[in-house]
C-alpha cells in the first residue's frame, strides 16, 4: 500500500553522560515524558548501534526552531524503566 508521501525525522542522539546513566540494560526502549523549549514529548528512547536517540518529526523540529547540527535542550522522565 502506498500513499504517496515522504516521512522525515530528525535523530536526535543522547550525550555521552546521558547514555552512561540510563537503565538501557533492562530495555531496549524506554519511554519517557518531558519538554523541550516548552513543547510537551511523549515518545520512546531508542538504541540502536549503542546510540541512544529520539526521533523528532519535522512538524516537531519546526515547532522547536530546531537547526540541523544544532544542539536541543530536553527535561524527560522515564516512565517504564522498572
Amino acid at each position: 500500500m502506498s500513499f504517496g508521501a515522504r516521512m522525515s525525522y530528525w535523530v536526535v542522539f543522547l550525550t555521552p553522560a546521558l547514555q552512561e546513566k540510563a537503565p538501557f540494560r533492562a530495555r531496549k526502549r524506554l519511554r519517557m515524558v518531558g519538554a523541550c523549549d516548552g513543547v510537551p514529548l511523549n515518545m520512546a528512547l531508542q538504541l540502536k548501534a549503542s546510540r541512544h536517540y529520539l526521533l523528532f518529526s519535522r512538524a516537531l523540529c519546526r515547532s522547536l526552531g530546531a537547526e540541523l547540527g544544532g544542539t536541543l535542550e530536553i527535561q524527560f522522565t522515564l516512565v517504564d524503566h522498572t
